[in-house]
């Protein structure tokens, strides 16, 4: 799964805190929003691992996500990763507790 937090969003949450957030405490939102969304859905249906992008990923000429070079892991200068996934989320969950 990629994923692109919503920029105000997350400004607004960084304002709350009063700090900016490391890219560990974003993707420790970005997994409790997940596990909050999928709560009591089967296990199949729960994201595996998940990558987070703080630029907007490249778009193609009809606003749609390019997500090709996503799956390649072509590097493309507009949408760079935070991080890879751990080994853990990578791993297939039995429950969403294990995520």
């Amino acid at each position: 799964m990629i994923i692109y937090p919503n920029a105000d969003a997350m400004k607004a949450m960084q304002a709350e805190a009063g700090k900016s957030f490391t890219d560990e405490e974003i993707r420790k939102i970005v997994r409790a929003e997940i596990q909050k969304s999928t709560a009591g859905s089967a296990v199949y249906k729960i994201p595996q691992g998940f990558e987070v992008f703080k630029e907007e990923l490249p778009k193609t000429s009809s606003s749609k996500v390019q997500a090709l070079p996503i799956r390649r892991g072509e590097e493309v200068a507009s949408a760079r990763p935070l991080a890879r996934p751990c080994a853990k989320a990578c791993s297939r969950p039995s429950s969403v507790a294990d995520m």
